[in-house]
């Protein structure tokens, strides 16, 4: 996964049991597996294999 969505304002969408779901966060890591965001609550993993789009948003992602 690209290094450079680190400190990134993003939306992410995924494959959630069949169905889209999304979060939006600021990506804290990546890795082959994961992507860490910090959504307004709390930190959350999200698997690689399941991301179907990643759409930067303005704010902190500039």
């Amino acid at each position: 996964m690209e290094k450079d969505l680190i400190g990134k304002q993003v939306k992410i969408i995924w494959d959630d049991k069949d169905r889209p779901s999304q979060k939006e966060g600021i990506v804290q890591a990546t890795s082959n597996n994961f992507i860490t965001i910090k959504t307004e609550r709390k930190i959350e993993l999200i698997p690689v294999r399941r991301i179907l789009r990643i759409e930067l948003q303005g704010g902190n992602g500039k």
